[in-house]
């Protein structure tokens, strides 16, 4: 109990999931998406900085409680344990989300004379919300993002006429680039190392032994085979012989020359709690929400947030919505109407909801806590039987007190299954014209790496 669980892979599942498509994208083509979005891709570094010098206050109170600059690890990480601050839990998650909260509080004031507007293209100013109104220590190594990138678009021709936009689904810290599935099938590991190193600056890091519940097959990250120079083995558990070791009782936490709380051995960097890919656990996903409405953001022509209304269940009326039933078609369907809502949406827990589950809550861990299960799956039933394309409809979760919508763009081909293989260029799903969503199959999610070096 209270723990999370949906990616602790005690459910296996098998599934075909390897096929040769040829898929091919110009560089040019992802070219746009770090040039529109580049103010974005600012504001999610800013706030890399701004959090991790916050985590590192929080890091350096726990030195000064006990009176010391520097403690060995091991005892390090029982101080910690004994402020409630666990570091191989979900301390340094837990320091990392408070301080998100206060960036989307400052966000969320430059939306709100937007909240009216179906779609609101961001200006450089919204972006440097960070820079602009907190102050921190500034500082580029582990900042740069990767992105799950969706191309939204009628057809392939459309793109061809330039009759397409970009949607970053997700941002991520470049490590999620060495997710195990990924690392497993890039094709050239020597290449993806070289731009990791860059991405980092070539700073060292360092496993103490943090484990999310999420750290399961296809999300085990390939740090020590893909930075091998640069990743450091501290931790109490036992290692790959392979990897660059160093005993926790050997190991020094300190503060560095700028405030950092790092770790040493024998007068060597080994790298910094904070300055490192954990934290962004504590702002993914980088999302902003107004309530009831907040419009679609976009750069230039690369949507960075999709539109999103918040739902309340009073708003649905009173009937019986067990299974599928009338009362819940005619409640869906006046809900629609009054709101204006797309056929095709995500659902999602609110904040409120996620912050129930916890520092490390997210998302895809809030249905079995907040919502109903079994009437989350008659409703997704409910929902589905009602698209002529069951797959275009993706329910992520309901939560009971609230759902989020968010608006779907380049939703699931229901006949991606039968589509020839080895067929060249994939076409990509339609970002929101309704009637042709139930003919529009979409793009595949990519990993981008986006690094924009200092000189």
């Amino acid at each position: 109990p209270g723990q999370r669980s949906l990616y602790a892979a005690v459910n296996p599942i098998a599934e075909e999931c390897f096929r040769d498509c040829k898929f091919e994208i110009s560089e040019a083509l992802l070219d746009e998406v770090v040039i529109d979005a580049e103010p974005w891709i600012d504001f999610w570094r800013d706030n890399y900085a701004f959090v991790a010098s916050r985590v590192a206050t929080g890091l350096r109170m726990v030195l000064e409680k006990v009176g010391k600059t520097a403690l060995p690890l091991p005892a390090f990480l029982r101080a910690c344990e004994t402020a409630k601050l666990p570091l191989t839990g979900p301390g340094l998650v837990g320091l990392a989300v408070m301080a998100f909260q206060e960036v989307k509080v400052a966000f969320r004031e430059r939306l709100k004379p937007h909240a009216h507007l179906n779609e609101y293209e961001l200006t450089a100013a919204d972006c440097h919300v960070v820079r602009d109104n907190f102050t921190y220590q500034k500082f580029d190594e582990f900042t740069f993002p990767s992105g799950d990138l969706q191309l939204a678009a009628k057809s392939h021709d459309a793109i061809l006429r330039g009759e397409y936009r970009w949607i970053v689904s997700e941002l991520h810290p470049a490590a999620a680039t060495l997710h195990h599935c990924m690392y497993w099938s890039c094709p050239n590991h020597d290449a993806l190392s070289r731009a990791l190193q860059l991405s980092t600056c070539d700073k060292p890091f360092f496993h103490f032994g943090f484990f999310a519940a999420d750290f399961t097959a296809h999300t085990t990250v390939r740090i020590f085979d893909a930075l091998p120079q640069q990743a450091v083995f501290a931790s109490p558990q036992r290692g790959n012989p392979r990897w660059r070791s160093v005993p926790p009782a050997r190991a020094e936490v300190f503060i560095d020359d700028e405030g950092d709380v790092a770790l040493r051995a024998n007068g060597e960097y080994l790298g910094s709690f904070a300055r490192n890919w954990i934290i962004p656990l504590g702002f993914h996903p980088f999302q902003f929400g107004l309530t009831p409405h907040t419009p679609r953001l976009r750069c230039g022509r690369v949507i960075v947030q999709r539109r999103a209304w918040t739902v309340s269940i009073e708003e649905m009326g009173a009937g019986n919505f067990s299974g599928l039933s009338r009362d819940l078609i005619l409640g869906v369907e006046r809900l629609r109407a009054a709101k204006d809502l797309p056929r095709f949406v995500y659902i999602r827990p609110t904040e409120k909801a996620l912050r129930r589950t916890g520092a490390e809550g997210r998302d895809k861990d809030t249905i079995r806590r907040v919502g109903n299960h079994r009437n989350a799956t008659r409703a997704r039933r409910s929902l589905v039987a009602r698209s002529r394309r069951p797959s275009h409809l993706r329910v992520t979760h309901i939560d009971r007190p609230a759902m989020k919508l968010m608006k779907s763009v380049a939703i699931g081909n229901s006949d991606e299954r039968t589509r020839p293989r080895g067929t060249g260029i994939l076409p990509v799903g339609d970002a929101d014209s309704r009637k042709s969503a139930g003919e529009t199959p979409t793009g595949p999610t990519n990993k981008l790496s986006v690094p924009r070096f200092p000189k």
